[in-house]
């Protein structure tokens, strides 16, 4: 397992381990209706970035002061409600890759700009926690996707180089972040639901599984 040169797979959370984005969109609308506004903000624009900007955004449109970790925490609890109430299962894929990064001795890891509990209690409710070796959240960090501190982090904790790397990743400002770390990146296209922008990404993947032929044949070539 030493001559593994892909030692470490490191994904995001919300709409690549899981389709979650749904979730977030509903929480922040009705977010947004409770505080007697009206959401005309791109929501596409914040996919993969701080959810603590995006409601200075939304107080500062409305003209409005308010406690923006309270709004933050509100948001989580909305979107685990929802995923529960609609038993949302994981990504296509995400299990199956998971084993094979285990069997074949590679690291996996967690980095989520969410908050700490929050990623949990997800891969908690799909019951894949077990299955990862490291998690990043918004407390490891300062700066949050599209700066690279995220995966960094994961990088240090396992002390792998990035070179030896790849990320999984369905938005913009993810891929972006992970190659500034020294990543590839693999893009999630979800069949091709993910509106999202990868052009990006290195490779994409239709289900998660599908990265393992990938995996494989860089080991191939970059073996020689």
């Amino acid at each position: 397992m030493d001559m593994l040169r892909i030692r470490y797979a490191v994904f995001d959370l919300d709409g690549t381990i899981l389709d979650s984005e749904w979730a977030h969109e509903e929480a922040k609308r009705s977010i947004i209706a409770d505080l007697g506004g009206q959401c005309d903000i791109d929501l596409n624009y914040f996919v993969g970035r701080s959810n603590r900007d995006f409601w200075k955004t939304v107080l500062a449109k409305m003209g409005k002061e308010g406690d923006i970790e309270a709004l933050v925490r509100l948001q989580f609890e909305r979107v685990l409600s929802a995923l529960r109430r609609e038993n949302q299962s994981e990504s296509p894929g995400l299990t199956r890759l998971l084993r094979y990064c285990r069997d074949t001795g590679r690291k996996t890891a967690v980095c989520s700009g969410s908050d700490e509990h929050f990623v949990l209690d997800v891969l908690d409710f799909l019951g894949v926690r077990s299955l990862f070796d490291v998690v990043i959240t918004s407390k490891d960090v300062t700066r949050l996707k599209p700066a690279p501190d995220i995966f960094l982090a994961a990088l240090d904790r396992a002390k792998i180089p990035g070179t030896c790397a790849l990320a999984f990743e369905d938005s913009h400002s993810g891929c972006l972040s992970a190659h500034a770390a020294g990543m590839r990146c693999i893009g999630y296209t979800a069949g091709g639901r993910n509106p999202q922008n990868l052009d990006e990404a290195d490779f994409l993947v239709s289900r998660l599984d599908d990265a393992i032929s990938i995996m494989d044949n860089l080991e191939a070539r970059e073996r020689g």
